[in-house]
């Protein structure tokens, strides 16, 4: 970030770095122009490698948006010492996820059910392709769904699964084939 904020300087431009709630809400924003007003109730899901953002509302602009230090990377540097997992690691994890997110899960769940879910992140994408979901060939406009179910099937899958066994995955980007089980 310092690099960057440093050569907008250099190059005569006032740069900002977003905070993770206002990532959150342009995500939301991005999230509404592209389903529209009928869309209803959105909750927006987006993992980066550094953070999770999540917001949800009706309006343009979400009732709630949060920011949890839960990215994929982040959590593949500091919970996975295997290449894979163990799956004590992957147990362990979950449970931690699950007390960490807690709080933010209650917030949410006051807000009401949403009508609509959206995941925004490639690692979403990726996830979602790999339990069958179209592939980014069938456009944009493809719906594309990741279940729980689905999702609960795929980390039992892909957490014994190496970085480079991943990587060879058909809708699995080798450069972020470390992180999917962390992501998952």
């Amino acid at each position: 970030v310092g690099e960057v904020l440093s050569l907008g300087v250099k190059a005569g431009v006032d740069l900002k770095v977003l905070s993770g709630e206002d990532e959150a809400k342009y995500t939301f924003l991005a999230v509404r122009r592209w389903y529209g007003w009928s869309a209803g109730k959105l909750l927006c899901l987006d993992i980066g490698g550094g953070s999770l953002e999540l917001a949800v509302g009706r309006d343009e602009n979400p009732d709630m948006a949060f920011s949890v230090p839960l990215g994929a990377g982040r959590l593949t540097r500091t919970r996975f010492k295997k290449d894979p997992p163990r799956r004590s690691e992957v147990r362990e994890t979950t449970d931690w996820l699950a007390e960490q997110l807690a709080p933010v899960a209650r917030k949410l769940k006051r807000a009401g059910e949403p009508d609509r879910v959206v995941a925004t992140s490639k690692t979403f994408r990726t996830l979602a392709r790999l339990t069958g979901a179209a592939p980014s060939s069938a456009g944009p406009r493809a719906r594309r769904v990741l279940t729980d179910a689905g999702l609960r099937q795929l980390i039992a899958f892909i957490s014994r699964m190496s970085a480079s066994d991943l990587a060879e995955l058909e809708g699995v980007s080798p450069s972020r084939a470390h992180q999917n089980a962390s992501g998952a």
